[in-house]
C-alpha cells in the first residue's frame, strides 16, 4: 500500500503556536510521489508520549516521518525516545560532528558544548547528513515502518528531503506518480458544485473540495491504475458537468491555467485588448489580483491594462460626498472614451443593507463594463470582514470580465 504516516513534534506545534506548514509540504510531495497519507499525527515534547505516538505509528503504517526534536536544548527529545523504543544506546557519530563543526565555521560562529547533543544518534540507525542547519536526520526500521527523523526548521526539511530522503525512498519503495487534475471555479458555491457533480463512485479516482474564499477547487487525484482513456472521459464530464464555473484546468487539457487575475490577464492580452478600471470597494484588491501594484503611481501600464489610483475618487477626481450621485452608466463609457480603450470597469463603493437574516452588515456593490457596442451590470451581495469583502466584490468583478471577454471573442467583437 505504501502508507504513510506524518509525526510532528513539539509543544510550540501542539499549542498553536507555531503553524505545522512542514506536514502539508511534505504531503503534498509525497501523495504526487505515489504514496497514500493516512494520517497527520501532533505529539508534545514528552519522552513517554513521542515513544507511544512512534510505537503506534510504525504499527500501522509503511512509512513514517517524523519532524522536529533534534536540536540541542533540553526539550529536544526525540532521538531518546527512538533509542528508548528499540532498546538501543544513543551513539556518538564522528562524521556527524565533523559537518556540524564545518557548518558552524560557514556561519562564522561559535559552537558551544551542548550542539554536540545533536550527534548523539540511535545506534543502529543510517545518518541523513543536513547540509543545510546544524542537526542530522536519521532512518531505521522500526516494526513494520521505515522512520525516518528530519528536523523541525522549514528550509533544512526541504532541502534534505529533497536532496537526501527523496532518492532513497525511489529506491526503498515501489512507487508510481499519482495524477492530479485540478478544476479551478468561481462564482459557486461549494453545496451547488456537489448538486452539479452529483454522486462520484469512480474506481481508481479519489475527489476532493478546497474553499479559498471566492474560489473552489475540485481535485481529481487519479491512482497509476487509472487508464488514459478514463481519466480523459472523467474529465470530459467533470467539466461537463460544472460548464462556464471553470475559469482553469489545472493538470489536464490546453485550457486556461492560472489564477483568475491570470486568466483575465491572458485573454485581454492574447486578444489586443485594453482595459481601464476604477475601483472602490474592492479597495484596490482587484487590480492586485491582476499581477499589478496598486501603490504604482498612475497610469499603472502592462500592455492590456491601464488604470488610475485604486480609489475611484481619486482616478475620477470626485468631490467626497459626490458618490451618491453617480451615474455610472454615463461615467463607464466616459472613461473607455476619454481613456481610448477596449473596454472599461467600474466597481462602485458598498452600501451596507440588510440581508434576509436581518445582517446589518452586509453590504452591496455594483459592477459597471462598457464596450463599443454595450454597458452591462451586475451587483453582488458580500458580508464578512472588510478584507473579505474586497476580496469577494473583486472576484466578483473579474469573472464578470471573463464572462465578458469570452464572449466577445466568440462573436468576433
Amino acid at each position: 500500500m505504501n502508507t504513510v504516516e506524518i509525526l510532528s513534534q513539539g509543544d510550540e506545534v501542539i499549542t498553536g503556536q507555531t503553524v505545522d506548514t512542514n506536514a502539508a509540504w511534505l504531503s503534498e510531495r509525497l501523495v504526487l510521489m505515489g504514496f497514500d497519507i493516512i494520517r497527520h499525527s501532533t505529539v508534545g515534547d514528552s519522552v513517554e508520549d513521542i515513544q507511544e505516538a512512534l510505537l503506534q505509528a510504525s504499527k500501522r503504517c509503511d512509512l513514517l516521518i517524523c519532524t522536529g526534536g533534534l536540536g540541542p536544548t533540553e526539550d529536544d527529545l526525540t532521538a531518546e525516545a527512538v533509542s528508548n523504543v528499540n532498546g538501543k544506546p544513543l551513539v556518538f557519530d564522528e562524521q556527524a560532528f565533523a559537518l556540524m563543526k564545518n557548518m558552524f565555521v560557514r556561519l562564522n560562529r561559535k559552537m558551544v558544548k551542548t550542539n554536540e547533543k545533536q550527534v548523539w544518534l540511535p545506534d543502529g540507525a543510517s545518518r541523513i547528513d543536513n547540509h543545510w542547519g546544524t542537526a542530522p536526520g536519521f532512518s531505521l526500521q522500526g516494526n513494520q515502518a521505515l522512520m525516518i527523523f528530519l528536523p523541525g526548521v522549514p528550509g533544512e526539511i526541504k532541502a534534505m528531503f529533497t536532496q537526501e530522503v527523496k532518492p532513497g525512498l525511489l529506491t526503498h519503495f515501489n512507487v508510481i506518480p499519482s495524477r492530479l487534475v485540478i478544476f479551478r471555479t468561481t462564482g459557486i458555491g461549494e453545496s451547488n458544485l456537489q448538486e452539479k457533480i452529483g454522486l462520484f463512485q469512480h474506481s481508481h479516482v479519489r475527489l476532493s473540495y478546497r474553499a479559498m474564499g471566492r474560489e473552489v477547487q475540485i481535485k481529481l487525484r487519479f491512482s497509476p491504475e487509472c487508464r488514459s482513456d478514463k481519466l480523459d472521459n472523467c474529465c470530459t464530464d467533470m467539466v461537463k458537468a460544472l460548464g462556464e464555473c471553470i475559469f482553469a484546468i489545472e493538470g489536464w487539457g490546453d485550457g486556461p491555467v492560472g489564477s483568475l487575475g491570470e486568466v483575465v490577464s491572458t485573454l485581454l492580452s492574447d486578444n489586443n485588448l485594453k482595459l481601464v478600471c476604477a475601483e472602490s470597494a474592492s479597495g484596490g484588491e482587484f487590480v492586485r489580483l491582476m499581477g499589478l501594484s496598486s501603490k504604482d503611481t498612475p497610469p499603472i501600464t502592462k500592455g492590456y491594462f491601464f488604470a488610475g489610483q485604486n480609489d475611484l475618487k481619486e482616478m475620477l477626481c470626485l468631490e467626497r460626498g459626490t458618490e451618491e450621485n453617480i451615474d455610472y452608466r454615463h461615467l463607464v463609457a466616459a472613461m473607455r472614451s476619454t481613456c481610448k480603450v477596449d473596454v472599461a470597469l467600474i466597481i462602485t463603493p458598498f452600501e451596507r443593507v440588510k440581508s434576509e437574516s436581518g445582517d446589518i452588515n452586509a453590504k452591496t456593490a455594483q459592477c459597471f463594463l462598457a464596450s463599443s457596442s454595450e454597458q452591462i451590470c451586475i451587483s453582488d451581495h458580500v458580508t464578512g470582514s472588510d478584507a473579505y469583502c474586497q476580496h469577494a466584490i473583486s472576484y466578483t468583478a473579474l469573472n464578470f470580465l471573463r464572462q465578458w471577454l469570452l464572449k466577445s471573442v466568440a462573436i468576433g467583437l
